[in-house]
């Protein structure tokens, strides 16, 4: 399948001259997807570098800074209406040095202006528009600016040529500005912070605090538009088991079921789009995020473990289709996103009309199709806008649909249809942090439901980045066109520690187990602030005026509330002095306690820490010999075990492991908070260990 828009290739990048010529801005000698998106611009961007800002600071310029992503269409709005406009163009090179950032390859800086842009405006989103003295800080900020003005929303052609005129003329006044905001900044994300004095009671407020927001007609929480937080789920489907609560786990499941017939799920090629518009799980955002996959396929794990319910073990096996289908690196690796625009609109590739399902399967079956998918003759579409979009419906199978038994043939024969179409663009770039999110996903879904292919799959993926993101020992944060690039942030170790140690749980792979561990010191050393009691995002050094953090649970989890799981799961597995607890509460402080529903993350790692631990040690006297184990293990699942793999060449073993070691064959203890019962001598008689009251 090929893709709108072609990105140069590395022969076509080395004839080009030193300047890049006139057909190109400077972005076209990088290797980043979206920066590339606009070496075509008449504008004359920057990567962010030291040479830009010295540049602004010679020639007494502001800076103009815009962050955006590969996939987000009101980025490619503001692109098409601004940046391949000569007028804009002109203005933006005459008043200002234009940096151009993509918040994918550095959330340390997007995380940083975000938290400007909501100090000084109340919101944030993405494209993120600054304007920068030379020394970085910020002095204006907002999100999408069109061209011209439009009701309460400045436009760029007034825009700047007022902000040129206050830097001329009113510097004083935005050199205070940028100062007064440093200090706002720098007492957030400096203030010390004290733990709740309850887990317990977080946990239940978390539970509360969901249930009072939860959509219980259609799902999910809140009203439009909704944005799926997977470990939302994944924290309401383990509380449910671990406490008992039927409308607990009740809520994550008929949420994923309702997703995963909506409009949000791509019906007919699988895989989730970004978010819904509308509260009815409909009419989606388009674009295709990896770390979306990854996390929704956790959820649904989580969720289907306690329920059974068969429509979350199809939506895991769907979703793993799609990414190994569509996003997966030949070498294994996984590619970051697809676009949600193709041909210059939004969805065009996913839309479907009557008429065109009818001809392509003829009368009968293609009025079966429009039957089952829900697709009517006036469309069921409304952009963002409102307008309703030529008669284009999306595909959907609301709870409660008949089974059609020819469902699958007539899906079959749409997806041959669809793969004509002029496909989305591709993210190539290869991500350290979202491949460590997969190789979990891949890691969770082959053990739960026994694929090996999928365990085989994540196996291929840590091939991958260690292969190629791990240098020196020290991660990298991206790789593509066969180069890594930029220095690995918080997110990058959090997420890939959390990879290794559910592929380890999947396999009891020793090394995955052992560089887990080395890892975690590595984070440690680079980015935990004592004095803070919290991970930074960036290390010792950073290029920004503060070093940011954060700690809020969104679309993506904070990286300190994925240090506070692994550093939990590292303690029961290795031992490690680190129980996690204290990383939880005291990282996100006030903000946790406060609304723990936004950390749900978080109390995922609380919640590993106060329920009762089911630890099962598999001694053996070669790896090879616990399989079987494992495999009963894997088929009895439970939200809060360890499994520990202990063979006679291990040196250090814990006090209450003493005396469990054997020469010969395998055996298994089940423990709970370390007191463990008789072992059981085959896989057979932990089976029944496992099944009895």
């Amino acid at each position: 399948m090929t893709h709108d828009k072609p990105l140069p290739t590395p022969e076509e990048l080395a004839a080009l001259p030193p300047d890049g010529g006139a057909e190109f801005n400077r972005l076209v000698f990088t290797r980043n997807p979206y920066l590339l998106q606009h070496a075509r611009n008449p504008v004359d961007w920057w990567e962010w570098c030291e040479c830009a800002f010295l540049t602004a600071e010679r020639q007494q310029k502001p800076v103009f800074l815009s962050i955006g992503y590969s996939t987000c269409h009101w980025c490619h709005v503001m692109a098409g209406e601004s940046f391949e406009d000569g007028e804009v163009a002109a203005l933006l090179n005459e008043h200002f040095v234009c940096i151009k950032v993509d918040r994918e390859e550095r959330p340390d800086i997007d995380q940083y202006y975000m938290q400007a842009c909501q100090a000084m405006t109340g919101s944030g989103g993405w494209p993120l528009s600054l304007f920068l003295l030379p020394d970085r800080r910020p002095f204006f900020a907002g999100t999408y600016f069109p061209k011209q003005a439009m009701g309460n929303r400045h436009g760029m052609m007034t825009l700047i040529p007022a902000i040129a005129e206050f830097w001329k003329n009113r510097r004083e006044e935005l050199v205070t500005s940028a100062q007064t905001l440093h200090t706002e900044l720098q007492a957030w994300f400096d203030a010390a912070s004290e733990p709740p004095d309850s887990g317990k009671d977080l946990l239940e407020a978390g539970v509360y605090q969901l249930a009072q927001r939860y959509d219980a007609e259609r799902g999910g929480f809140g009203e439009a538009p909704k944005f799926p937080i997977p470990h939302q789920y994944s924290f309401l489907a383990r509380y449910g088991r671990a406490q008992g609560d039927a409308k607990a786990l009740g809520m994550a499941s008929d949420s994923l079921l309702r997703m995963a017939r909506g409009g949000i799920f791509d019906q007919i090629g699988f895989g989730w789009h970004r978010y819904s518009t509308d509260a009815h799980w409909l009419v989606p955002h388009f674009e295709k995020m990896l770390y979306d996959q990854a996390l929704m396929v956790l959820a649904l794990c989580d969720a289907w473990v306690e329920s059974r319910a068969p429509g979350l073990e199809t939506a895991v096996k769907q979703t793993l289709e799609y990414v190994l289908r569509d996003l997966r690196h030949p070498e294994g690796g996984f590619y970051a996103a697809e676009d949600a625009d193709s041909e210059g609109e939004e969805g065009r590739f996913y839309l479907w009309t009557t008429a065109e399902v009818k001809r392509a399967l003829g009368e009968d079956e293609g009025r079966r199709a429009c039957a089952v998918w829900h697709l009517e003759h006036g469309g069921n579409f409304t952009a963002e806008t409102g307008a309703p979009n030529r008669e284009a419906n999306i595909p959907h199978r609301p709870l409660g649909d008949p089974e059609d038994p020819d469902l699958e043939a007539l899906r079959l024969k749409l997806l041959e249809l669809r793969s004509q179409r002029v496909r989305p663009r591709l993210d190539d770039k290869i991500m350290a942090d979202w491949n460590g999110l997969m190789i979990a996903a891949l890691s969770r879904a082959g053990s739960v439901f026994g694929r090996a292919d999928w365990l085989e799959a994540a196996r291929a993926a840590r091939r991958f980045v260690e292969g190629r993101l791990l240098v020196d020992g020290a991660l990298r944060k991206t790789w593509r066109l066969g180069t890594p690039g930029g220095e690995g942030l918080l997110d990058d170790y959090a997420f890939y520690i959390h990879g290794l140690l559910h592929f380890h749980q999947a396999t009891l792979d020793l090394g995955s187990l052992d560089l887990a561990s080395r890892l975690c010191d590595s984070a440690n050393v680079r980015f935990w602030d004592d004095a803070r009691r919290a991970y930074r995002l960036s290390p010792v050094g950073s290029e920004l005026p503060l070093r940011p953090l954060s700690f809020y649970d969104g679309a993506l989890p904070s990286g300190n509330s994925v240090m506070a799981w692994n550093l939990a799961m590292l303690h029961r597995l290795a031992d490690r002095e680190e129980g996690g607890l204290r990383h939880a509460l005291f990282a996100a402080g006030p903000s946790l306690a406060r609304a723990p529903s936004n950390h749900a993350f978080a109390l995922l790692a609380l919640l590993l820490v106060e329920s009762p631990a089911q630890e099962v040690v598999i001694a053996a006297d070669r790896a090879e010999a616990a399989s079987g184990f494992l495999q009963v293990l894997h088929a009895h699942p439970h939200p809060n075990r360890s499994i520990r793999l202990l063979l006679p060449s291990d040196a250090r073993v814990p006090a209450w492991m003493e005396g469990m070691k054997t020469g010969s064959g395998a055996r298994a203890f089940l423990c709970e908070n370390q007191r463990c019962r008789a072992p059981v001598a085959s896989p057979e008689e932990l089976r029944a260990a496992l099944t009895s009251p």
